[in-house]
């Protein structure tokens, strides 16, 4: 799978849980395997250049008007530091963040009442558990 250089009106987390991919993101090819975390700002243009035969993935879209601008844990996606790297090795904790986008996806079909809230709520769980470890 080849995706061209796009951007989207929202922050993308993309969860890798099989398989690999190379992304291209401000110009450098960055590679993607089981268990790492890619991020993309909103309006940050990336590509995927490609994916192994085995791939399997999470891709969660967050709303930009829903992110605390002055709260660290959004720094993943907004006022990030000039070296910051858009893939994070989560693979020491993979259950847990495997556990977190299942959550997250079940909240989102539920559409149960609350349910955005909940799913805010374990969106937000998920960017600490990915925050507290890399920084």
């Amino acid at each position: 799978m080849n995706i061209r250089p796009h951007f989207h009106d929202c922050h993308q987390i993309i969860f890798i849980v099989k398989g690999a991919a190379d992304f291209c993101v401000n110009n450098k090819k960055l590679s993607a395997a089981a268990g790492d975390i890619a991020i993309f700002s909103r309006y940050e243009n990336h590509s995927v250049l490609g994916c192994s035969d085995e791939y399997e993935r999470f891709v969660l879209h967050i709303d930009p008007f829903v992110v605390n601008q002055k709260s660290p844990v959004y720094s993943l996606l907004t006022d990030r530091p000039v070296d910051f790297c858009n893939i994070i090795n989560v693979s020491s904790y993979m259950a847990e963040i495997t556990d977190m986008f299942n959550r997250i996806l079940i909240e989102h079909r539920s559409g149960v009442k609350l349910s955005d809230e909940m799913e805010r709520l374990l969106i937000k769980q998920l960017l600490i558990s990915v925050y507290i470890r890399t920084t």
